[in-house]
């Protein structure tokens, strides 16, 4: 796997930004998990989704992921991200992340949350494309 800085770059509203924030919050010390739907590269949509794994995993619910991709459809948006949580954890893709990420064509966020040594919240979006992992810009916008 390599990590390299790459050109992509996603857009997402504040509010979007802030949801996934108290979404990763309230399933603490679960891993949270969701979609982010939008158009041109700007996430303006966020269905969050049942992780039905136990803790340091997440598996998301298939039925829940085919609603939620069928929903962004009906919106006339597409599925631009994967976004899910390390609690108490860093930004930086592991391994099994690797392996779920490779199946879709999504970009990949990361929510680091709930560290004992740093009680910031930071993300982090990556681009997965075969066996190469770049880091993404994320850039948070208003509304």
């Amino acid at each position: 796997m390599l990590i390299g800085a790459g050109a992509c770059r996603l857009q997402v509203r504040r509010s979007v930004c802030d949801d996934m924030i108290v979404h990763a919050s309230k399933v603490f010390p679960l891993e949270a998990v969701g979609l982010l739907g939008g158009t041109n590269g700007h996430a303006h949509r966020r269905i969050p989704l049942p992780n039905v794994s136990g803790e340091g995993h997440f598996l998301v619910d298939p039925f829940a992921q085919f609603q939620a991709l069928r929903q962004f459809s009906a919106e006339g948006l597409e599925p631009l991200a994967v976004y899910h949580s390390h609690p108490g954890g860093g930004i930086h893709p592991s391994a099994e992340d690797f392996r779920f990420a490779i199946r879709l064509p999504y970009l990949q966020l990361i929510i680091a949350i709930g560290r004992p040594h740093n009680p910031d919240v930071e993300i982090a979006a990556y681009s997965v494309r075969g066996s190469i992992v770049q880091e993404a810009t994320l850039d948070v916008v208003p509304g």
